[in-house]
């Protein structure tokens, strides 16, 4: 028998963390939907966003980039249940 081997986790940056940690702090302020993939997400609560990209750069020190974003809402999607739509 060949053993199988797990896929690897995903390792993401700090930024994303950071983001996603944002994302559950303001989650009753977004606009999410089920039918919703994460770039719809970014895209459909741009102002908070933009936020979070400044708070990044001002509180953190931190370089933002677009995909962290996205990163950070996969992982917000993933996390949360059918129930909490």
């Amino acid at each position: 028998m060949i053993p199988v081997k797990p896929k690897p986790k995903k390792i993401y940056k700090a930024q994303v963390h950071i983001i996603h940690s944002m994302i559950h702090m303001a989650k009753n302020k977004l606009n999410y939907e089920k039918w919703m993939k994460p770039r719809d997400f970014v895209e459909g609560n741009t102002w908070a966003f933009e936020k979070m990209n400044a708070s990044l750069k001002e509180h953190y020190g931190l370089v933002y980039d677009p995909s962290y974003s996205w990163e950070a809402a996969e992982l917000f999607f993933a996390g949360i249940k059918e129930d909490d739509f």
